[in-house]
């Protein structure tokens, strides 16, 4: 065997491993990016079904709402009508000043009665109120207990939200509320609506004894939050320390509707 047949031995043998070893990285970069792509494929599977899940929870509770508000309306509220009617039709008969309470006892009873059936088969809130308007309703109610003292701030021009970025919004600061009326021991919520072209920012504040981020356990509260941001996109920050009080940042691109 010469030189020159070497030499095309061994240039063969060059190409060939080249070629293979272009062959092994291509195979290699193919199975990362279906693996990769596969991963991120599911993640979006899983992601959608906890939306939907989550979705589907919102709806179950709103249709339950519903069901013990026509409830109470067309049963309740039918007998509490009937004993007024028959009071009314005593308190002509009889002269009794205690009978006229009674009369107007019942008649508030059936009034607050009322008032809660439309609630309750509303879903606990105005559907197309804004967001600003459903914050000052959680915070009249708040107010009524005589407990705790609520602060509401707005800066910027407020506008319309998508309509499920609203509910999902309001429904993050009512499990909030939950954990600061049950834990935090505070005397004061703030509550803060950042209305700006291309960021929206929905923060939430107690003064109360907040907590170790550290040690605490997140209880469904907390996961319900997260599940609830992650939802509709949004980014949120805890930010808590023991005696410091605890905050709650959200922040999301605004799909606009209209300005209020």
């Amino acid at each position: 065997m010469d030189d020159k047949e070497i030499t095309f031995l061994i240039f063969s043998a060059s190409i060939t491993i080249l070629l293979v070893s272009i062959g092994l990285v291509l195979f290699l970069v193919f199975f990362i990016y279906t693996k990769n792509k596969n991963l991120k494929e599911q993640y979006r599977l899983k992601e959608q079904y906890e939306k939907e899940l989550f979705a589907a929870k919102i709806e179950i509770k709103d249709q339950t709402l519903q069901h013990v508000g026509r409830e109470l309306h067309d049963n309740i509220g039918q007998l509490l009508t009937v004993a007024r009617i028959h009071l009314k039709s005593l308190s002509k008969s009889i002269e009794s000043e205690k009978l006229q309470d009674i009369t107007a006892i019942t008649g508030n009873a059936l009034d607050e009665l009322r008032k809660l059936s439309k609630s309750l088969v509303r879903g606990g809130y105005e559907r197309d109120a804004p967001l600003t308007e459903l914050v000052e309703q959680e915070m009249n109610l708040i107010r009524k207990t005589g407990v705790i003292n609520t602060h509401l701030k707005l800066y910027g021009e407020a506008y319309r939200l998508d309509a499920e970025y609203e509910v999902i919004c309001f429904r993050i600061m009512q499990e909030f509320v939950s954990n600061a009326l049950k834990y935090s021991g505070c005397e004061n919520l703030y509550f803060e609506l950042h209305y700006h072209p291309e960021l929206f920012t929905f923060m939430l504040k107690d003064d109360g004894k907040g907590f170790d981020e550290g040690k605490i356990i997140k209880g469904s509260g907390l996961n319900n939050i997260e599940n609830r941001a992650r939802m509709i996109g949004a980014s949120h920050q805890l930010q808590t320390n023991p005696g410091k009080g605890t905050t709650l940042t959200l922040q999301l691109k605004p799909r606009k509707n209209d300005t209020i």
